[in-house]
């Protein structure tokens, strides 16, 4: 009997021990989960005061470094999920070719905040941009986009026509270089887009400069810059629609 009573009383004792065991590990689960809480709440606070105050805050260099391989980890996958083309009908795929730009906008951002390793997010940029304008490629076979992009003008700016495929396009040029020059006075520098001689003869060109008020105009053939094997501007797929502000040297074209 006083065995049993014996047993009895180690596994109550046993029990309670269980349990006082389950009940301090609840408690520091719950006072760990409020610590941190409480610490990334400090952190925000820390952040809010100094960006208010116009300070600078900068997280550590283990953190960034972790950040920025993350970002790139995921830039490449996102990449390559994005570099599949848009397929017809384009008409119902604004949406998309829209959320492809707006990430590749995000990741210059990053790359012009985040210069180390910044070729993976180049990588990254000029595969989604080549899926999306494949005519780009006669820019450069490897980084379109970034020869695109050295050929602005920082703080150029410039009007371009697209004139060509008919006698009316030379004439409604011809209006609106006159309105401009003469009616508005406007001085900024203008360029005719033209796809090849076949879309505007010599002979044209120097009608439109003998036009009243055509000072610096120039030409600009998109066919020199742009592979036309996609966009098909000789046959009549018309450099007014697509290409001419892609193609001029400034930094902000009115077209």
């Amino acid at each position: 009997m006083d065995k049993l009573t014996r047993l009895a009383s180690e596994s109550t004792i046993s029990q309670r021990c269980a349990s006082i065991t389950r009940n301090f590990l609840a408690l520091t689960r719950r006072g760990a989960v409020r610590i941190l809480v409480l610490v990334l709440g400090l952190i925000s606070v820390i952040v809010f005061i100094k960006r208010s105050a116009g300070l600078p805050f900068n997280l550590s260099e283990e953190y960034q470094s972790w950040f920025l391989d993350n970002t790139l980890d995921n830039a490449t996958i996102q990449a390559m999920e994005y570099s599949n083309p848009i397929q017809e009908p384009y008409k119902n795929q604004f949406w998309e070719v829209g959320l492809r730009l707006k990430q590749v906008n995000q990741w210059l951002s990053e790359i012009e905040q985040k210069p180390r390793n910044k070729d993976k997010l180049h990588g990254a940029v000029e595969r989604v941009i080549v899926g999306l304008f494949p005519f780009l490629r006669t820019y450069s076979q490897s980084s379109p986009l970034a020869a695109l992009r050295k050929s602005f003008r920082p703080g150029s700016r410039g009007i371009v026509i697209p004139v060509g495929g008919s006698e009316n396009a030379i004439r409604y040029a011809g209006h609106l270089i006159t309105s401009l020059r003469v009616v508005l006075g406007c001085t900024l520098p203008i360029q005719i887009a033209y796809a090849g001689d076949g879309d505007l003869s010599e002979n044209d060109k120097q009608r439109i400069l003998q036009i009243e008020g055509a000072t610096d105009v120039t030409f600009f053939d998109v066919l020199s810059v742009f592979d036309d094997s996609t966009l098909k501007l000789a046959d009549g797929g018309g450099p007014s629609k697509l290409s001419p502000p892609w193609a001029p040297t400034w930094n902000r074209s009115f077209f």
